[in-house]
């Protein structure tokens, strides 16, 4: 594994060369009403916006469509996206915008709608095929503006420099990763979220929660990401549970978004781990949900990883207020699993993947190594009979 160990902390550092943007932010109940008097500060005219049916079709995007008509704003609205946003939805959001000439992107949604923009805003500016901008580092000239309104306390796409497209004929997944497609805006309005069901905000939820406990626990050594990653922890721990109970609580709803928001930031720096790169190709054969898949395999994960986490894993139980530091770092590891798995059934969330079979097993571990291994600073390398080890625990 040396090579790809060599691989993945070049690539790490390369990024902190690179300084990654992090977005403006607004924030705050009903902070979408303020998107027009942003775009018109930055003279921004003309946008496609990207929302799904139900985001138009609840009201969800009315507050946004005043801001903007009262500056004088005009847009066009592409409400084509599926869930696992596909290539296909891109290119059809691209067309509409060339015919429109925008000059931005605005995406309000959950994580589909947010990847499908940043593919969007990329191909709207570089002259190649919308394929050949997925992958590492291929997007040449800069993308259109994007403003993020999420709508959803999970996927961190406001403020990461990742998109996942999925292939419409093939199901594949792809990573499309570049410090160009970090929005220019992310707007955390906890206004937007009051209407999701509760399994959504679980599962979205706990996305967040792993994106900041694997780059929490990742190899790769930087003290800003693995503070915010501390930080995005320490306010799911507290307000996943209120939130879940009451979906109305909108103290609890914006902790959550800035939860996400954070956890994005800690891992455009420290990257993920074994629980995306097995979850991506849950998702891909059985269709579950991204955040669902997470639940099913982080706290297994932490298990682990355990022994060579134990320090980071008792920090985290000391700041959670799990235990004190008077205690053994093993015990508090202990604690801090322990309350993954107990957050994890708080919120009624699987524990099993539906679907799975040995016979996917040769599939599932090859793919999952060879994303994992290319990209992710794991800080345990699993061999092949971990990994069947790991997978028959989610049977």
């Amino acid at each position: 594994m040396n090579f790809s160990k060599i691989r993945t902390s070049l690539f790490l550092n390369l990024a902190e060369l690179i300084n990654m943007p992090l977005p403006e932010t607004i924030t705050g109940t009903g902070a979408r009403g303020k998107v027009g008097e942003w775009c018109k500060s930055k003279g921004y005219n003309n946008a496609l916006i990207i929302a799904s049916k139900s985001i138009i079709k609840y009201g969800v995007i009315d507050k946004l469509i005043e801001s903007l008509d009262k500056e004088g704003i005009k847009y066009v609205i592409y409400d084509g996206v599926t869930p696992n946003p596909t290539f296909k939805s891109s290119q059809e959001a691209v067309d509409l915008g060339k015919k429109n000439n925008v000059d931005m992107v605005i995406v309000i949604g959950g994580g589909s709608p947010l990847d499908c923009s940043k593919l969007t805003a990329a191909a709207l500016t570089n002259d190649k095929p919308i394929r050949k901008l997925a992958g590492m580092m291929k997007v040449g000239r800069k993308p259109l503006p994007i403003i993020a309104i999420p709508t959803t306390a999970g996927t961190g796409s406001e403020v990461t420099a990742a998109a996942v497209i999925s292939d419409e004929n093939t199901h594949v997944k792809h990573m499309m990763v570049s410090q160009k497609i970090v929005p220019e805006l992310a707007v955390l309005d906890p206004e937007t979220m009051v209407s999701l069901p509760k399994h959504v905000t679980a599962e979205t939820t706990f996305d967040a929660l792993d994106h900041a406990i694997e780059a929490y626990i990742s190899t790769h050594k930087n003290e800003e990401a693995k503070k915010l990653a501390e930080e995005a922890i320490v306010l799911i721990n507290d307000n996943l549970k209120k939130v879940y109970d009451n979906g109305d609580d909108l103290e609890g709803r914006e902790a959550l978004a800035i939860a996400s928001y954070k956890a994005g930031a800690s891992f455009n720096k420290c990257s993920l781990g074994y629980a995306h790169g097995f979850g991506h190709r849950f998702t891909e054969l059985y269709d579950h949900s991204h955040g669902a898949t997470l639940a099913m395999i982080l706290p297994n994960l932490l298990d682990f990883n355990r022994k060579v986490s134990e320090y980071e894993l008792a920090t985290l139980a000391v700041l959670c207020g799990l235990g004190t530091k008077q205690e053994e770092p093993s015990i508090l590891a202990d604690k801090f699993i322990k309350r993954i798995y107990q957050l994890r059934d708080d919120v009624n969330l699987p524990t099993r993947c539906e679907g799975l079979k040995k016979a996917d097993y040769d599939k599932i571990i090859t793919t999952a190594f060879k994303e994992s291994h290319r990209s992710y600073p794991v800080p345990r390398y699993m061999t092949k009979l971990d990994a069947i080890e790991f997978l028959n625990k989610l049977l």
